[in-house]
C-alpha cells in the first residue's frame, strides 16, 4: 500500500491487518506508525511541489 497524503486511518488500518498475524496489534501502536507515514507521505509532497516550483523558475530564468 502507498500511503498518500488523503490516506484514512481506517484505510490503513484494515491494509495492515489484512495478514492474519497481525490482527492482534495494538491500535495504539498502528495510530503512531499511521502518523508518522502520513507525516512522511505529507513532507514528500510538499517537498516535489518545491522541486517542481523551483524547475519552473530556472526555465523561466527567474533562478539561476
Amino acid at each position: 500500500m502507498d500511503v498518500q497524503i488523503e490516506t484514512s486511518f481506517e484505510e490503513f488500518m484494515n491494509w495492515l491487518q489484512e495478514p492474519k498475524q497481525t490482527f492482534a496489534l495494538d491500535t495504539g501502536n498502528i495510530k503512531l506508525t499511521y502518523n508518522s507515514v502520513s507525516v512522511a507521505s505529507y513532507f514528500k509532497h510538499i517537498f516535489t511541489y518545491f522541486i517542481n516550483y523551483v524547475h519552473v523558475m530556472h526555465k523561466l530564468g527567474i533562478m539561476k
